[in-house]
Parts: C-alpha cells; sequence; structure tokens
C-alpha cells in the first residue's frame, strides 16, 4: 500500500488538506498528517500529529520572526495583502512518518513550517515530494495572491504588494532562493484549477515541472494506486 504524509502548518476541521486525508482514509489509503499545530476538534485521532519542535527550531523561529518583520516593515506594503519572506523550517527528514512514506504531499507551510531548503532535504533524502498550489505563494517571491502581477515568469522584483520599486527586493530574494534548492529537482505538483495550471506552466522556476490538474471531480481517481505512482 502506497504511504501518504501531508504537511500543513495549522490542521483544523475545515482545511482542505485534512478533508482530502479523511477523503484517503474512506478510501483505504494510509494516510497521515505532520502539522506544527493542530486544531482538531478531537485531537487525538485521525492520524494527525503535531511534530516535535526542539529549542534549535524555536530559537530560529524567533530570529526569522525578528527578521520577517525588519524586512517588511521597510516597504510602505498593503498589510491586509499576505506576503511572506526568509522562514524557519522544520527538518523532518528523519520523522518515522516521513521516513515510511512514498509520497510526502506538501500544502500550505508558511508560518515557520517549512521552506525551499527544507523541502529540498525531503528530496535528497529520495522522497517523492508533491506540493498542492492552494494559492500563488509556490512559484512567487512571496505573495500569496499576485494580483494580476507577472513578475514570477521572470524574476520577481519591483513588486507591487510591497510597493517596491527595487528590482533586487524582498520578492526577487525569495524567488532566487526557490531556485537555489528546488528548481530542476523532481518536485511534483498538484493544482486545484485550469487557472492555477495556466500559472505554474508559466512559472519561471517550475514550468517543466510535474503537475497534476486535481478537481474536485477528479480525486477518486487521483486516489487510484495506480495513478499515485505515476508521481513516483
Amino acid at each position: 500500500m502506497i504511504k501518504i504524509v501531508h504537511l500543513n502548518t495549522e490542521i483544523n476541521n475545515s482545511s482542505a488538506p485534512y478533508k482530502l486525508h479523511k477523503a484517503m482514509l474512506k478510501a483505504g489509503l494510509d494516510s497521515k498528517i505532520l502539522t506544527i499545530k493542530n486544531l482538531l476538534d478531537d485531537v487525538s485521532g485521525d492520524e494527525v500529529y503535531e511534530v516535535h519542535r526542539n529549542a534549535i527550531y524555536k530559537i530560529e523561529r524567533k530570529f526569522s520572526d525578528i527578521n520577517r518583520d525588519k524586512i517588511l516593515s521597510k516597504y510602505d506594503r498593503d498589510k491586509n495583502m499576505p506576503f511572506d519572506v526568509h522562514a524557519a523550517g522544520v527538518n523532518l527528514v528523519n520523522h518515522p512518518f516521513v521516513k515510511a512514506a512514498d509520497i510526502v504531499w506538501v500544502h500550505w507551510i508558511n508560518g515557520n513550517f517549512q521552506t525551499g531548503k527544507s523541502i529540498r532535504a525531503l528530496i535528497d533524502a529520495g522522497k517523492k515530494v508533491l506540493w498542492t498550489c492552494h494559492d500563488n505563494f509556490p512559484f512567487t517571491g512571496g505573495c500569496h495572491v499576485r494580483m494580476g502581477c507577472e513578475g514570477y515568469k521572470s524574476s520577481c522584483g519591483k513588486c507591487p504588494i510591497l510597493k517596491s520599486e527595487d528590482c533586487k527586493d524582498s520578492s526577487y530574494l525569495l524567488l532566487k532562493e526557490k531556485e537555489r534548492y528546488l528548481k530542476g529537482t523532481d518536485l511534483a505538483f498538484t493544482v486545484p484549477s485550469k487557472w492555477m495550471e495556466e500559472n505554474i506552466k508559466g512559472s519561471s522556476l517550475f514550468s517543466m515541472h510535474k503537475h497534476f490538474l486535481l478537481q474536485i471531480e477528479d480525486r477518486q481517481m487521483f486516489f487510484h494506486p495506480y495513478y499515485l505512482r505515476q508521481i513516483q
């Protein structure tokens, strides 16, 4: 049986990864979730676990938060538009669920859970990693909703959300970091709509990476072991 572990920063009863995980369990698949914040009504069931965060990670996260605030304070940005910069990441390579998994399915991992570097560590450990584009962040320089900007098709920079005129601003630097760790790997993607599929096809980083259009009506077929093996 193919074993799948989902990564998502926060899990609650209405989160998309949790619903996907529940559907996989119902289909008889071996599915687990690793998170840094479990907000389920019943935190004891359904194969959802909070990862252990050691002292080093907690220190890194504190400095990451300070650095994020310092970086973003330089920009006269719209604070209602979500934007992320360099972060700390939990190294999951040696976690027993990850070591046993055939597929590591990455979802929303901001908030100091995973980074390009920690995802690359999973790939280098021989894991097949699949990343779902729940928003634009996976292929941009930090924005979650690109608001019509097409900077991600080249190098980002001069980010309209940051209201920046600097061609090497924070968006440029984060896109370069993702390029350094992830471009050219066998990282694969799922996208929930044809619009998002067009986004990933236009990405300067991931246009050549394997991707799967996974709409609601496709999910049962996608759970079939034969289909899942196409990712591997």
